[in-house]
């Protein structure tokens, strides 16, 4: 697979539920699954112009305590998705997932976790198993986010 950055992937994803959830939510939970999953990966920094993901929900009516399982659910399976896409990236030898903790919010926790694997340096360094820890952190500090480099702890693997 070729084209990948967020915005997801050059592909088309079809998920399907076998409940009703009312639209307004099951939108909102497809969404914010998109986000946490094709919109986080990138192979090689390029987007692609025919991505689409279609999520269908249909049968007996979910009820309302079941949501939140749902899109966890959801959330899982396009991660999973995701991941396979990444791995199967054109040249991609290795996957590297970024977590970030204690970040003001999600969305600031995302555009460090993007600028990290977004670096071309960080890529080199991990590609080249050179754990260039600098290299990380340089990248996360400019990802135009407010960060306190005192507060920074940085782990590879198990490793600090």
């Amino acid at each position: 697979s070729g084209m990948i950055h967020p915005d997801m992937a050059t592909m088309l994803g079809f998920f399907s539920c076998d409940a009703v959830v009312p639209a307004d939510v099951w939108q909102a939970m497809v969404r914010r699954a998109v986000q946490r999953s094709f919109n986080s990966i990138t192979v090689d920094g390029d987007t692609s112009t025919n991505d689409t993901v279609l999520a269908y929900a249909a049968g007996e009516p979910l009820a309302v305590e079941h949501h939140n399982a749902l899109e966890q659910g959801l959330t899982t399976a396009m991660q999973q998705l995701a991941r396979a896409i990444a791995r199967d990236g054109e040249g991609a030898t290795l996957l590297l997932e970024v977590q970030v903790e204690g970040a003001a919010d999600e969305a600031a926790a995302q555009a460090i976790a993007r600028t990290v694997c977004g670096s071309s340096l960080v890529k080199t360094a991990v590609h080249g198993r050179d754990p260039n820890w600098g290299r990380i952190v340089a990248a996360a500090g400019r990802a135009g986010v407010p960060m306190d480099p005192d507060a920074v702890a940085l782990w590879l693997g198990e490793h600090q």
